[in-house]
């Protein structure tokens, strides 16, 4: 979708978050399988406290945009849109307004 100008118009864009997600870590690495030897993964983990996740997704070009934020709110959100509108096609200067 363009403008008469032939800049690329904003579009459609949606936008969700999942809240309270678990951020863990492996407490050993992985270790590579070896000759007669199976992958070996540790399966304990260190806690990581919890962080939320924010998502965007361009309907018309079928990309995805994807953040971890501390918590929710309107500034994670924000840092979202920023996120999305700074890549191209979504680019927009002042001057084009």
């Amino acid at each position: 979708m363009t403008t008469q100008h032939g800049r690329t118009a904003l579009g459609d864009i949606s936008a969700d978050e999942k809240t309270s997600i678990q951020a863990r870590c492996r407490c050993h690495p992985t270790l590579a399988p070896g000759k007669a030897r199976a992958m070996r993964v540790n399966h304990t983990y260190g806690r990581g406290g919890a962080v939320a996740y924010l998502a965007a997704y361009d309907v018309h070009h079928a990309k995805v945009f994807g953040r971890t934020e501390p918590r929710t709110g309107i500034v994670p959100f924000m840092n979202l849109v920023t996120q999305v509108m700074s890549r191209e096609p979504r680019r927009i200067s002042r001057a084009d307004h």
